[in-house]
């Protein structure tokens, strides 16, 4: 249970950070992500509580893999103009 309760606060965060990026804080709601991961506002209450810590989890996760990326792309071995392209 708690591999798919992982995936799924995974799948929120990964849709959060899309609904964030498009509408912005204001214009986004608890009901909109929870409608567009496809669970009840109240699952997602269940992994967030307030919208707030969930636009700071999202914020989080996506400047994580921004730099799980770069680092990545730094370290693969080419030459500096090949990472810099």
């Amino acid at each position: 249970m708690g591999h798919k309760k992982n995936n799924i606060k995974k799948e929120i965060l990964s849709e959060a950070v899309r609904v964030f990026a498009k509408i912005g804080y204001n214009g986004t709601s608890m009901r909109s992500i929870a409608r567009a991961v496809g669970v009840s506002a109240a699952a997602l209450y269940n992994h967030f509580p307030s919208k707030e810590n969930l636009y700071q989890q999202a914020l989080k996760q996506a400047f994580t893999d921004k730099g799980n990326n770069l680092l990545k792309d730094l370290s693969n071995g080419n030459s500096a103009q090949q990472r810099l392209t």
